[in-house]
């Protein structure tokens, strides 16, 4: 009975053994589950922090890229613009001075035509007086003479 009772002792102590290393064991597995799936996420969550953090900067440099465009152009359209106006301007002023050449031209020729027409008047006047003069001595000769 003795020995019954110690087997049964020894039995229930081993079952009870048994039960805790499994229970341990049970334990440890979870607890390495757990560890495994945490660092999983841990890691998911740094990838996709990475990964946002990357297209932000690639989203900032493409911005960054897009400005610098703009810039150029529009400094390359203000010069274009710059360049067509001061053109334009050299174009008028070129005009402009053409322009009052000829007038200048064009009053010195009228001013020559005039002096010429005045000589010629003159001359013409002159003449005539030349004219009257003599025929008037002539008449007076021809008078005298008869």
């Amino acid at each position: 009975l003795k020995l019954k009772r110690n087997q049964l002792k020894s039995q229930k102590l081993k079952l009870k053994r048994n039960l805790l290393k499994r229970q341990r064991l049970k334990l440890k597995k979870n607890h390495l589950k757990i560890q495994r799936l945490t660092l999983k996420r841990n890691q998911l969550k740094s990838q996709r922090l990475k990964l946002k953090r990357n297209q932000l900067k690639s989203q900032r440099l493409k911005l960054k890229r897009n400005q610098l465009k703009r810039q150029k152009l529009k400094i390359k359209r203000n010069q274009l613009k710059s360049q067509r106006l001061k053109l334009k301007r050299n174009q008028l002023k070129s005009q402009w001075l053409k322009l009052k050449r000829n007038h200048l031209k064009s009053q010195r020729l009228k001013l020559k035509w005039y002096h010429l027409m005045r000589q010629r008047m003159k001359l013409n006047r002159n003449q005539l007086k030349s004219q009257r003069l003599k025929l008037k001595r002539n008449q007076l000769k021809s008078q005298r003479l008869t």
